[in-house]
């Protein structure tokens, strides 16, 4: 029965949220980083150096946990109920 991927499914969603989330809060950490100082400061520090790492390791993580996300149960087929008989 196909419920089964869709309960895995809503089982992993908060960890995709999690992953999803700290990716975003890091962009913005990043982003207001670069539109407040130059290339060669920000090349300069220690700071945005771990910052880069950390968020190529957000991304590598939300990508992850997206592609997890199976796509064995269509979402628009759960308006259906007789979907699950």
């Amino acid at each position: 029965m196909l419920v089964e991927p869709l309960v895995e499914n809503l089982i992993s969603l908060p960890s995709y949220a999690d992953a999803v989330q700290q990716y975003f809060q890091l962009s913005a950490k990043k982003a207001a980083l670069e539109s407040n100082k130059s290339q060669a400061e920000l090349e300069s520090t220690e700071e945005y150096t771990k910052l880069l790492e950390k968020h190529a390791k957000a991304k590598a993580r939300a990508d992850t946990r997206v592609e997890s996300i199976s796509d064995e149960v269509p979402f628009a087929a759960l308006e259906d109920r007789s979907y699950f008989s």
